[in-house]
């Protein structure tokens, strides 16, 4: 879905059997992106840093893919994001300090990864149980 201005503004790419990696130079334009979806296809390698960064992001779908690598601590400071779904990849390692207490997070759905250590301590008021 694009803006007026034809910014996209939402990305609805699940289950097209896409292969590879995500790439950070086509998410990095994507400045207006709100939505982002590709769950169910056949993607590897990291989650790009710069998905983190794009301002308006409040939703990411990434689940059943085969992602791995780490959730970037840029993650932590992606005040928009409502929903995180990155369930059944290959993801590993901690948490990143202060996700779950971004202002606006509702739900985080991790299950089915190599996610290790505690939880952060800090929960935003918003995230659901």
């Amino acid at each position: 879905r694009c803006s007026p201005l034809g910014e996209v503004e939402e990305l609805h790419l699940n289950e097209t059997n896409m292969r590879g990696s995500l790439p950070a130079e086509m998410l990095s334009p994507l400045t207006s992106l709100r939505m982002l979806n590709v769950s169910s296809n056949h993607l590897a390698g990291e989650i790009p840093h710069s998905l983190w960064t794009l301002p308006l992001l409040h939703t990411i779908d990434l689940s059943a893919n085969s992602l791995s690598g780490t959730i970037a601590q840029a993650a932590a400071n992606a005040s928009a994001l409502r929903l995180l779904t990155l369930d059944e990849n290959r993801i590993k390692g901690t948490l990143p300090a202060g996700i779950l207490a971004l202002p606006e997070l509702e739900r985080a759905s991790l299950r089915g990864n190599a996610l290790s250590g505690a939880l952060p301590t800090l929960v935003s008021p918003s995230l659901r149980a």
